[in-house]
């Protein structure tokens, strides 16, 4: 997405109205992070799309997104500093919102007869929904395997 010369609170405004005012979830996706879109496209979906269904590459893209630009960062200072490994948080609520990029398409659900301020409601609810799941499942996994991500 082509921001122009605006200046970079302006490009912030437009990359969240895009986003959140976008007529699908995969074309929230597209407008959320240029920059990160730009990366995970050409050196990971499209690659993958080459050999394996259209599903699986997007998954797989956004567990990619999940694990190596957000987890693996904060987990390597996390264990440098507090010995506790965490069951990969960020990784797991990519792959809810990736799932739900999937199924979205697969239902051919799009939001274009929508407001845009219903599409807003939308997006935040599909991430609030997404980040409540992921925690869960972050929480039970902690709860269960307590042993493992707490080092001595």
């Amino acid at each position: 997405m082509r921001l122009g010369n605006l200046p970079e609170m302006e490009q912030l405004k437009v990359m969240f109205k895009k986003s959140f005012q976008a007529s699908s979830y995969r074309k929230f996706w597209w407008y959320w992070n240029p920059v990160y879109n730009y990366f995970l496209t050409k050196y990971i979906y499209r690659p993958l799309k080459k050999i394996l269904p259209n599903s699986i590459s997007m998954l797989i893209t956004f567990l990619a997104s999940g694990f190596l630009l957000h987890d693996l960062p904060i987990m390597l200072i996390i264990l440098a500093t507090v010995k506790l490994i965490l069951p990969f948080p960020t990784t797991i609520f990519f792959i809810v919102l990736g799932t739900t990029v999937i199924v979205s398409e697969k239902l051919k659900l799009n939001f274009v007869h929508f407001q845009p301020k219903n599409r807003i409601i939308i997006h935040l609810g599909t991430i609030v929904f997404s980040f409540t799941l992921s925690l869960s499942i972050v929480i039970i996994l902690l709860i269960k395997y307590k042993d493992f991500f707490i080092l001595p």
